[in-house]
Parts: structure tokens; sequence; C-alpha cells
């Protein structure tokens, strides 16, 4: 029978089990934007048409995990926000936290960019999961902590200009 290295079992051990998480404000970093599904490239659409994928990861190592508390290290949760006109306000929260106010950039650029997110827990098929409620520009204290640069077009709020990547 198999045993799991020493390394994997404490990280094992250590980590948070299930889908759910306490509800909260929390660092994140902007892992990727998907319009559609990363293995079979089929466009992601609902019932109000195509939407996107925005998908975040919690910091595992740097300041950003350690405002976090160190918890949900690596933990990755995603809000999909559709193109219709009604979603407009949810597509410039999402542009305004990760540093971009004026939706005028690919997606790619705001990758590894900080923002907060406010979670919350939801019941999906009989289990609870972690869900994102909204997305927020970082405040200027926490962007100077994690060397984020805020600029004026986010009102103080969290512009990211520079990636930053090696934080987390």
């Amino acid at each position: 029978m198999p045993q799991l290295p020493k390394d994997v079992a404490k990280r094992t051990a250590e980590a948070e089990s299930g889908w759910d998480m306490e509800e909260g404000v929390y660092v994140v970093a902007l892992k990727a934007v998907y319009d559609a599904d990363p293995k079979t490239k089929k466009e992601y659409s609902g019932d109000k048409g195509p939407y996107w994928n925005w998908v975040v990861e919690f910091p595992k190592t740097g300041i950003a995990a350690d405002i976090n508390e160190g918890r949900y290290k690596g933990r990755q949760l995603w809000r999909s926000i559709s193109l219709s006109e009604s979603a407009d306000n949810m597509r410039q929260e999402a542009y305004n936290a990760f540093g971009d106010p004026t939706a005028s950039v690919n997606t790619d650029e705001l990758i590894g960019n900080f923002a907060f997110v406010e979670t919350y827990n939801d019941e999906w098929d009989g289990q609870l999961r972690a869900k994102v409620r909204k997305f927020m520009p970082l405040d200027a204290e926490t962007a100077a902590k994690l060397d984020q640069k805020v600029t004026p077009a986010s009102k103080g709020k969290g512009k990211a200009a520079e990636k930053a990547e090696d934080l987390y």
C-alpha cells in the first residue's frame, strides 16, 4: 500500500478540508480570465449570452499570504460574469479591482494583480461551497505593503500597474 512522502503528508495534514471557507474579505491574485473552457475551447454561454470566468487564487507565500493570515493558500475561486448589459456593473467592479477602471486592456495584462475578494458560502448539490460575492480594489495601505502601484484613475483604491507574481 502506498504512503505519502513526508512533505506531502505535512501539507495534507495542514490543509483546510471542504469547499467552504470562513466568509470574509481576503487578498487574492488574478490567475486567469477565460471566455471558453480551457480544455474543450467551447465558449462559455448562459441564459443571457456569453460570459467570462474570472479565476482568483489565494497567495501561497509572501506578504499577501501573511495578510490573509496564511489561510486558504493556493485555493482558487472563480466568478462568472456575463457580457450582457445587465452585468456591466459587475464587469466594471472586476476591471476596477484588478487595476483597469477603463476596461480597456486585455485581461492578460491584469494577471497577477492583487485585489480584495469578498466571499460567501452557498449550497450546491448538497454541499457548501465558497463563492465570490464581489471584487474590490486594494486600499492604499495594502497596495503599499504589496508594492502594487495605486493611481488616481482608481481614486486611490487599487490600480495595479505592475504584476506581483513573486509575492504569491
